[in-house]
């Protein structure tokens, strides 16, 4: 028998258990318009300026819908993972997984530091307001949310993370001998995460030039797609 089907307007049908999946999506979409309109009322209120943890949330509602739809995509292209076998986790899976992890809190603290202007607490690099690690950045645990200068510290230094775990799973993929198009890949997010760090730097010593500013936003993104992508081949390969 046949599964049921959903037919969409452009006559491509689509198998019932996948519903689960578009449902969730459904979701994202009005979440992040909820999320949205909450965002901009918080500016309304004696200053015009958003909350940063409401753009923030808004920001990584989208990331949330983005990716899953990345990853939909991928899995029409690829094929879907089959979930009733349970498969161990490879180390280049974890690895990518753990990349997702700092990714996605590097991506929150870009958004805290938009939202608060935080780019603008010091145009020089790497030494911040004359220090390469200036006094009472931690002197409270609200400050990794509420303060200006340690929401930028920690977004200035925390890419640097990312700049060495992507080497490290590409040298584990070329010893271990994954096919071509993931070491491949791999070489090509390297610069990007480069680039990345690059646009960032130039972000800060251009003191928020508002051009570098929206190009680093956007590979932002594109990065977040390229950690789906090799989340999603790399756990492909652990099922092989």
């Amino acid at each position: 028998m046949h599964s049921p089907c959903f037919t969409s307007s452009s006559k491509r049908r689509f198998p019932f258990k996948e519903f689960g999946i578009y449902f969730v999506m459904g979701i994202l979409f009005i979440s992040q318009a909820v999320a949205g309109w909450i965002m901009v009322a918080s500016g309304l209120d004696q200053r015009p300026a958003v909350s940063h943890l409401n753009l923030t949330l808004h920001l990584l509602l989208a990331l949330t819908l983005f990716s899953l739809a990345l990853w939909t995509a991928f899995g029409h292209k690829y094929g879907f993972h089959d979930t009733s076998k349970k498969v161990t986790w490879s180390l280049p899976s974890k690895l990518a997984a753990f990349s997702f992890v700092i990714l996605i809190i590097q991506v929150s603290y870009g958004g805290f530091t938009a939202g608060l202007k935080a780019g603008h607490v010091s145009d020089t690099w790497p030494l911040m307001l004359g220090k390469l690690i200036p006094p009472n950045l931690f002197n409270s645990w609200i400050n990794i949310f509420e303060s200006p200068q340690t929401i930028v510290f920690i977004h200035r230094w925390f890419a640097w993370l990312g700049l060495i775990l992507v080497p490290l799973v590409y040298y584990i993929v070329k010893k271990q001998n994954y096919p071509a198009d993931i070491q491949n890949g791999l070489k090509w997010l390297i610069g990007v995460v480069a680039l990345q760090i690059t646009l960032g730097v130039l972000t800060i010593l251009s003191y928020v030039n508002i051009v570098i500013a929206l190009i680093h936003q956007a590979n932002a993104i594109v990065l977040v797609g390229l950690a789906v992508f090799f989340i999603h081949r790399f756990r492909a390969v652990d099922r092989k």
